[in-house]
């Protein structure tokens, strides 16, 4: 299935089950299976041989969605994504060839000339430190991989940080739904910054990191997929389990804007809406 701008969903989230080795790790690399993002794996340093992941898994997986969170990674950095059966990587089904961690994340002729970006269309390493919400490196098949064995390489050696962080390593099938999401979505952020007035009327912030969220209603599914999938993913996931949210795969710039790591606020209940059809709400967090 090539890419679509319908939503899609990375779930269930078969890294965490995956056996990791690879590379340098002065945090070890099993960090990037916790769901606390903060829990980061940090290589020894920059070196091509010391940013490796290795995911082998039991029997072959499908895998539709590869994202790295929480990473430090730079402007000019790179990765490459190999899947197979050989375990040695000598021949793969699949090989994304060199990409840019950070593509263009403007579309042509979007910026005025005089926007330091107009040019490139690139973040600076500057921009980059300070986004917040964070963006993630994210891969995406035009179709998805079935495969035993995963290698992530990280091409990163100019990183003046002296190694690279990773937060979360997120390999997932998707569950695209039937039917987009309803007209009316909302791409918003939660602000949990605290703010304080002095007896003046001064105000004073207690600023913390943004969170993007969305909330969203699936209207008229058929039945079979509101319950047997859509209605299942909540139920498994409750409140504490995560999934990635891919809100439109073919745009490309918006593409790292638009995608993130995920909770679910509340358990949404499936509405009925006609014989054979329900309508399912769900709002998603993201997780920081």
């Amino acid at each position: 299935m090539a890419l679509t701008d319908k939503i899609m969903f990375g779930w269930p989230m078969v890294s965490d089950d995956a056996t990791l080795s690879g590379g340098l790790w002065t945090l070890p690399l099993s960090n990037v299976q916790l769901a606390r993002v903060g829990r980061i794996a940090r290589s020894t340093n920059v070196d091509l041989t010391s940013t490796i992941i290795n995911a082998s898994y039991a029997a072959a997986t499908p895998i539709s969605i590869v994202a790295l969170s929480r990473h430090n990674l730079r402007s000019a950095a790179q990765w490459r994504i190999r899947g197979g059966s050989d375990v040695t990587f000598a021949t793969h089904t699949v090989d994304s060839g060199w990409m840019d961690v950070w593509p263009e994340q403007w579309a042509a002729n979007v910026l005025p000339a005089g926007h330091p970006n107009a040019a490139t269309r690139l973040l600076t390493d500057a921009q980059i430190d300070a986004l917040d919400p964070k963006r993630d490196a994210i891969w995406l098949p035009d179709s998805e991989v079935t495969a035993q064995y995963w290698r992530i390489e990280l091409d990163d050696t100019t990183n003046t940080d002296g190694y690279v962080d990773i937060g979360r390593l997120i390999m997932a099938p998707r569950f695209v739904p039937t039917y987009n999401m309803a007209v009316g979505a909302e791409f918003g952020f939660i602000d949990n910054t605290t703010v304080n007035k002095s007896e003046s009327g001064s105000q004073f912030f207690n600023v913390k990191p943004k969170a993007r969220s969305l909330a969203m209603s699936f209207v008229n599914l058929p039945d079979a997929e509101a319950y047997s999938v859509l209605r299942d993913m909540i139920e498994q996931l409750g409140v504490s389990g995560q999934l990635y949210v891919v809100s439109r795969a073919n745009d490309v710039e918006a593409l790292q804007r638009r995608s993130f790591l995920a909770t679910v606020r509340t358990l949404s209940s499936v509405q009925y809406a006609a014989a054979g059809y329900s309508t399912v709400p769900l709002v998603v967090d993201e997780v920081l």
